[in-house]
């Protein structure tokens, strides 16, 4: 499983987010919902990230899964659920046929 690729996707996705770049977004997610509850960002900086740390992998559906910890400095005024400076993330990244894509963004970690 390319773990690296997966922590490539989750990057580059919070830098999308930052830029206000709904095209990246959506090419790097899955439709689901939780994955739409992103930063509004007002800065339009990149997100920086402070760590990333891989929890675990797992085949679901038959798909490569990786879950990730995340912690993001989304800046002063991200917007929405997220507050400002640091937050504390969990995602799951998925490998599909169109490559490894964000599944999910949670407060919670993985079960």
């Amino acid at each position: 499983m390319d773990i690296d690729m997966a922590e490539s996707v989750l990057i580059v996705y919070f830098d999308a987010v930052m830029a206000q770049d709904q095209a990246m977004i959506d090419f790097l997610t899955i439709g689901n919902p939780a994955v739409e509850k992103k930063p509004d960002p007002k800065s339009g900086q990149p997100a920086l990230i402070e760590e990333v740390k891989v929890l675990k992998t797992a085949f679901v559906d038959n798909l490569p899964t990786v879950y990730l910890e995340v912690k993001v400095d989304l800046g002063a005024n991200p917007g929405g659920a997220w507050n400002p400076g640091i937050n504390h993330r969990w995602a799951t990244v998925q490998k599909t046929d169109g490559g490894w894509k964000v599944k999910e963004i949670s407060t919670n970690p993985p079960a």
